[in-house]
């Protein structure tokens, strides 16, 4: 297996940033829009309105942060590659992005 070499320039990073808000506008879409959703997306909702039933309120993107931490625990205990630490960021990008879309901009939609 080849090792890549990624190169930190800003338009990479910018690449990289705008493809969390758009992953995270397309979920918000087509889970306001009630198109359907992805399997992890499914998970994610349905564990939010089983907590919100609960009477536990808790947003889009801590679910998503809670469930990812829970799987990336799981595998970082398994494969004990600690290098894998640095997905940390991408998880709580990912959480962010999600609560900044449901909750800043379609509030009310």
């Amino acid at each position: 297996m080849q090792n890549r070499k990624i190169e930190f320039t800003p338009k990479n990073i910018a690449f990289y940033l705008s493809g969390f808000f758009v992953a995270g506008l397309g979920v918000i879409f087509m889970l306001r829009g009630r198109l359907g959703a992805g399997a992890w997306d499914t998970v994610t909702a349905n564990l939010r309105a089983f907590l919100s039933y609960s009477n536990i309120d808790i947003t889009l993107g801590v679910t998503s942060m809670l469930i990812t931490l829970t799987l990336f625990t799981f595998v970082l205990l398994y494969t004990r590659k600690w290098q894998l630490v640095f997905m940390l960021l991408p998880i709580f990008l990912m959480g962010t992005v999600l609560d900044f879309w449901d909750i800043v901009i379609f509030k009310d939609y």
